[in-house]
């Protein structure tokens, strides 16, 4: 916020359109009482935005080949496609916020804001579209790669491309970068507008290549700063499959009973059993082992709860804990039946859940079957 004010202020002193300098600290004083509105009231936040939206216009209007109010625009419809239910909607919105880029980018090349906004709404068009062909993924990521990379170059504190570009290259299955952008994001802005998104991320990012001591870093601090999300509760769960903690079984009951409580309705079903599963990790890893078990069984998900069966693939990582190598080795079969694509990546890296099967030549086999 300090960086934009400062941005506004040299605009300032340099133009000779004090009128469009107005229009634009209006708009931003606008556009974040929208941001503050979206959680409870969306229709009043959407009211707010598009009123932001005609005070940037005045600015436009004001001072043709100022950058900012363009890149506002934009952004600005970055957020309604955010709101959008309809995909057809957040495409609508998507679409013509980069026509808002490309005109910004035309007067500036260079411009960092621009960029970012480019870089976020390619990224954007990719997530709220149908999964597309692997081809087309890597042509659109790589697209907003480019831009946010070119962004963070050229300015260094933009968090918010820092947050983005992590996003990106998570998705791209760049793993070790998306981790360092994500710690540039939380290092240039430590109170980011996404700061629970980015908190979890460091979280998975850090469980996922087995340094647990950060993953409990990064899940501790995002339940201080936002205590009632439940995937900071979540997240407290899935470290009892680690050795961060100790399998704290009472614990483990109360962890679940919150997140029930902190979960919406929609998703509670599916999280409720996941949830169950995590603390039969905390069971098995206590030693209570016929416990952990009829708490697996009882957890498990039906088509309607667990189209993407990662239920499934959950209980047989816990089934390793257990050692139960035969139901793990059924399971994941089950698993890879349903999601065939699997295979290739698990084929290519193996995930530290897994590595107590690798050497099994059934879990081998599961990797090199056809589909």
């Amino acid at each position: 916020q300090l960086g934009e004010e400062i941005r506004l202020r040299e605009h300032r002193a340099e133009t000779s359109s004090v009128e469009a300098w107005a229009l634009v600290q209006r708009a931003e004083r606008l556009r974040k009482d929208a941001e503050e509105l979206e959680r409870d009231d969306v229709d009043a936040a959407i009211d707010a935005y598009e009123r932001a939206d005609s005070v940037l216009q005045l600015a436009e209007a004001a001072d043709p080949q100022w950058v900012e109010p363009i890149v506002l625009r934009g952004w600005i419809l970055h957020s309604r496609a955010e709101l959008a239910q309809d995909p057809a909607e957040q495409d609508e919105w998507v679409d013509l916020g980069l026509t808002h880029a490309e005109r910004a980018l035309r007067l500036d090349a260079d411009d960092p804001r621009a960029l970012e906004l480019r870089g976020a709404l390619r990224f954007a068009s990719w997530f709220y579209g149908p999964e597309p062909e692997a081809e087309e993924t890597d042509r659109v990521l790589g697209g907003a790669r480019e831009d946010l990379e070119a962004a963070v170059a050229a300015d260094p504190t933009l968090a918010s491309a820092f947050n983005t570009l992590s996003r990106v290259l998570y998705f791209s299955y760049n793993f070790l970068d998306a981790n360092l952008a994500a710690l540039r994001a939380f290092e240039a802005d430590a109170y980011l507008r996404d700061t629970e998104d980015l908190l979890w991320r460091l979280f998975q990012m850090s469980y996922d290549r087995e340094n647990f001591g950060e993953a409990k870093r990064w899940c501790d601090e995002g339940g201080r700063r936002f205590p009632t999300d439940n995937g900071f509760v979540l997240c407290q769960l899935w470290l009892f499959t680690t050795r961060a903690v100790e399998p704290d079984v009472e614990r483990a009951w109360l962890l679940l009973d919150e997140l029930v409580e902190l979960t919406p309705e929609q998703n509670l079903e599916f999280l409720r059993r996941s949830g169950q599963m995590l603390v039969a990790a905390a069971l098995a890893r206590a030693g209570l082992a016929d416990s952990a078990r009829n708490v697996l069984v009882r957890s498990r998900g039906d088509l309607e709860v667990d189209p993407d069966r990662r239920l499934v693939t959950q209980e047989a990582f816990i089934r390793t804990l257990l050692g139960d190598t035969d139901e793990a080795l059924r399971l994941l079969r089950s698993y890879m039946i349903s999601n065939p694509h699997h295979r290739e990546e698990e084929s290519e890296d193996v995930h530290w859940w897994w590595r107590g099967l690798q050497d099994d030549p059934r879990y081998k086999a599961l990797l090199t079957e056809t589909r």
